[in-house]
């Protein structure tokens, strides 16, 4: 009975003095990882003359605007002083559209939901007053590809705004390139979608941001859909091919890199454990924190999640997702099943430390692995394209195109499972299954061969 007595007294002692070891031990942080704080503090140093990322933004200025350049500079430049002026700015807007597209957005090319040459062939007149409509425009644009750079100088932070995009604009240039590829004239058409998918390819290498990133991904999935488009329309003289040849490279590691994006994305979001804070100092219901219940809350948060830890975690997320985006596409799959399992949320005893902060990670994870599986899509579908030119030139009659999909290699087979890329000859069309189509969209992408 002794025995029993010393043994319940040492346990209520225990359980007494449980939660004060247990708060004064989460009081304690680990230390920042020094890649996160390389990432929070990382500065970019462009020349502006060279960086088009300024001209990007003065692209949409009043028309009487004749340096666009600098005016995005100006536009850089008002938001740095909002944020100087107050770091916690939770929102910033760039002014509206000054000079904005006119006309049917009907008659542009959007390859991706129609074919553009007959649609261009039929509408020449309303394209003749598209093109005359977004003169300034037009030119704004083509002016982007003379800037060998594009880097977005704009700080990372919650409040960054971001440029507007010139989706019409390009979709118009578009237009006019099918226009031109209908007529026959595919020497221009073909100089001119090089240019611009050049253009984009610089953008997709050099961007900081992953919405530009995700812009660019599009963009030249749209313009290589109206390239095959072209291919399968017309002959296409072997003397093309030094025109079509950087095209159709692969993509390089720095267009396929997701690390600056993400690292943008973490130093201006990634701070989920000074939000909650915030979120559980300013109280449920208001500022007010004088009650009991809104002290306790606040006393919780601080023990309940830890800075430090919170932004470590997120980061090495944010690190193990742009991994994705530099592995061979034929490990994509399992790559992104280990990440999935990794990153899942298991209640278990690593939850005793930072419990709000890893809770909060779980359930806010961002569903970012589809955009590194668009870039290995854009990856495949350079590839498909370049053997849909392959099997033009090579003169294959379609009863044969099975013997020569088997006999490609891999630099041509299907970029998931490296097995041929598949062949329907119903629809003429070769094909593999995208990773990181939209759930409404096919995730069949193909290409059609002509004859």
């Amino acid at each position: 009975m002794r025995y029993l007595d010393k043994f319940l007294k040492w346990l209520g002692f225990g359980l007494l003095l449980a939660p004060f070891v247990w708060y004064l031990v989460f009081r304690f942080d680990e230390p920042l990882d020094p890649e996160v704080q390389a990432a929070l503090t990382a500065e970019v140093r462009v020349p502006e003359e060279e960086n088009g990322y300024y001209a990007l933004l003065g692209m949409h200025a009043p028309a009487e605007v004749a340096d666009v350049h600098a005016h995005g500079r100006d536009l850089v430049a008002q938001y740095r002083q909002a944020l100087a002026a107050d770091p916690d700015l939770a929102a910033y807007q760039f002014p509206e559209r000054a000079l904005d597209f006119r006309g049917d957005q009907a008659l542009l090319c959007k390859p991706q939901k129609s074919a553009c040459l007959s649609q261009a062939a039929k509408s020449s007149r309303g394209l003749d007053r598209l093109l005359e409509q977004n003169a300034v425009l037009l030119a704004r644009y083509r002016a982007l590809y003379r800037y060998p750079r594009f880097v977005e100088t704009i700080p990372a932070h919650r409040s960054a705004p971001f440029a507007h995009y010139p989706i019409d604009a390009r979709n118009l240039v578009l237009a006019r390139i099918a226009r031109d590829a209908a007529r026959g004239r595919l020497e221009p058409a073909l100089d001119a979608l090089a240019e611009d998918t050049r253009y984009w390819r610089a953008v997709l290498a050099d961007t900081r941001t992953l919405l530009t990133k995700v812009v660019a991904v599009a963009s030249l999935h749209r313009n290589y859909e109206l390239l095959a488009e072209i291919l399968a329309a017309a002959p296409i003289p072997p003397a093309a091919e030094q025109r079509l040849k950087p095209m159709l490279a692969p993509l390089t590691p720095a267009e396929r890199s997701m690390v600056e994006p993400l690292r943008w994305e973490f130093a201006a979001y990634g701070n989920y454990a000074k939000a909650i804070k915030a979120g559980v100092k300013e109280g449920l219901e208001g500022p007010d924190n004088g009650n009991a219940t809104r002290a306790v809350l606040a006393w919780l948060g601080d023990a309940l999640v830890q800075e430090n830890a919170t932004r470590n975690l997120v980061y090495r997320h944010h690190m193990a997702i742009a991994a994705l985006a530099d592995v061979p596409s034929t490990e994509f799959d399992a790559r992104r099943a280990a990440l999935e399992e990794e990153y899942a949320f298991r209640l278990g005893w690593h939850y005793l430390y930072n419990p709000l902060g890893k809770f909060l990670f779980h359930v806010s994870q961002p569903e970012w692995p589809k955009y590194a599986a668009r870039i290995h899509d854009l990856d495949g579908y350079i590839r498909l394209v370049r053997l849909q030119l392959e099997l033009k030139w090579g003169r294959v009659r379609l009863p044969d195109v099975p013997t020569y999909l088997a006999d490609a290699g891999t630099s041509l087979n299907d970029p998931y499972t490296g097995q041929p890329m598949a062949w329907d000859p119903a629809t003429k069309t070769i094909s593999f299954r995208g990773r990181g189509v939209r759930p409404k969209d096919s995730p069949i992408l193909a290409v059609r061969l002509g004859g």
